[in-house]
C-alpha cells in the first residue's frame, strides 16, 4: 500500500479539474474512464534511468489517446506507446515500446563500414539507416463495465537483455518479463471503488527461457476504501493467505485541512504535506517529492527524491494517458498526468 501512495493524496484535488459523466443517458462503450477530464496533456520532458532524457508527444483522436512518441535528447523518436481498443469487448490495450536496433553490433559496424566505403566519411547517417523493433517495456490491458467503468487492469513489466549478442548468431533482443499485477475493483453504492483486489506475480531473474514463463512467486491481497464526505478518509490492506483468507496488514488513515491533504498515516508510518502555494513537498519514510500545480489543479512539474524532474504541459481536453497507471494507484490519492 504504501507503494500505491507514496506520492501525493490528492486525487479528489485533481477529481475536481473533471466532469462526471452524465449516467441518465447511454454511455458509449469508447467513453471512459467514468471521468472525462477537462485538461490532457500535450507534452511531457523527464529522466529516467532506463531512457535517460526524453520528452513525451501525445497525438488524440476526439477525446481518446491515439498514440504517444516519444523522442530523446537529441530529438530523434527512438519509441512509442501504441493503443489497441475493441468497443465490441470493451477492451483496449496500451503498449509502451522502444525502438531497439533489429540486427547485432557486428551487423552495425559492417553497414558501417559498407555506408563509409560508398559514401564517404562523414557523409551518411548510420544512425537512420539501422533497422530497428518494437520491443514493450510496459503493458497495459483495461476491462470496462457498459457504463465505462473500470473493472479489471492488468500490467505486465519487462526489461531489456543486459546481453543481446555481438554476432548474427547469438543475438537477441527481445525484451525479458519482470512482473504481472492483476486488478479487480468492486464499487460500491456511491459508484466509488470500495474493494481494490490484487495479485502479483514475479518471474525468476534472469529467465531467458519463455517455458520458463510458468514460475513465478506470487503474493495477492486487497485494499478497502472507505469515504467520508466525497473524500477518501481511510484504506485498509490486507494480504490473502494460500487458503484463501485475509490478515489485515495496515490501516491507513487520510486527514484533511483547508481542503487539501495533510497526512496520511498508519502504525509506524506517516505521509505529511508541507502546502505553500500552488506547490507542496510531500515527505515519507524520509524521503522527499515536490510537487507544482497550475490554478487548474494540474500537476506541472514532478521532482523526485533522486533528484529527477519532469514537467508537463496541458491543454483543454479529454484524453485517457492516465490508463497507463494502476487505477489503484489514482484512487488511493497519486497525482496523476492526464
Amino acid at each position: 500500500m504504501r507503494n500505491h501512495i507514496i506520492y501525493l493524496t490528492a486525487l479528489l484535488l485533481l477529481a475536481g479539474c473533471s466532469d462526471p459523466v452524465d449516467k441518465s443517458k447511454p454511455v458509449p462503450a469508447q467513453v471512459y474512464p467514468i471521468f472525462s477530464n477537462s485538461f490532457r496533456a500535450t507534452q511531457i520532458d523527464g529522466r529516467n534511468d532506463h531512457w535517460g532524457e526524453y520528452t513525451l508527444l501525445p497525438e488524440y483522436v476526439g477525446e481518446q489517446l491515439d498514440l504517444v512518441w516519444r523522442r530523446d535528447a537529441a530529438g530523434d523518436t527512438v519509441g512509442m506507446v501504441r493503443i489497441s481498443r475493441s468497443d465490441e469487448w470493451r477492451i483496449d490495450d496500451y503498449y509502451v515500446d522502444d525502438f531497439v536496433p533489429a540486427i547485432s553490433e557486428d551487423s552495425i559496424r559492417r553497414m558501417d563500414d559498407y555506408y563509409r566505403e560508398l559514401y564517404g566519411e562523414g557523409r551518411y547517417s548510420l544512425k537512420d539507416s539501422i533497422p530497428t523493433d518494437n520491443r514493450t517495456l510496459l503493458s497495459c490491458r483495461n476491462w470496462y463495465y457498459t457504463d465505462s467503468r473500470v473493472y479489471q487492469q492488468e500490467f505486465n513489466y519487462y526489461r531489456p537483455r543486459e546481453d543481446v549478442g555481438v554476432t548474427g548468431a547469438d543475438f537477441d533482443n527481445s525484451y525479458i518479463p519482470v512482473r504481472k499485477v492483476r486488478y479487480l475493483y468492486e464499487y460500491g453504492d456511491d459508484g466509488r471503488v470500495a474493494v481494490a483486489r490484487w495479485g502479483e506475480y514475479t518471474y525468476p531473474d534472469p529467465n531467458p527461457d519463455p517455458a520458463r514463463l510458468s514460475i513465478f512467486s506470487t503474493r495477492q491481497g486487497k485494499y478497502e476504501i472507505a469515504y467520508v464526505g466525497g473524500r477518501i478518509a481511510s484504506v485498509d490492506e490486507y494480504a490473502q493467505a494460500d487458503g484463501g483468507g485475509y490478515t489485515l496488514l495496515a490501516s491507513y488513515t487520510f486527514t484533511y485541512s483547508g481542503g487539501r491533504p495533510d497526512k496520511v498515516t498508519a502504525e509506524g508510518y506517516t505521509k505529511s504535506f508541507a502546502w505553500s502555494g500552488d506547490a507542496c513537498t510531500v515527505t515519507a519514510d524520509g524521503k522527499a517529492w515536490k510537487y507544482t500545480f497550475d490554478g487548474d489543479l494540474n500537476p506541472t512539474v514532478i521532482e523526485s527524491p533522486d533528484g529527477s524532474r519532469t514537467t508537463v504541459a496541458y491543454e483543454r481536453g479529454s484524453g485517457d494517458l492516465e490508463m497507463l497507471i494502476p487505477f489503484a494507484d489514482r484512487i488511493t490519492g497519486s497525482p496523476y498526468i492526464k
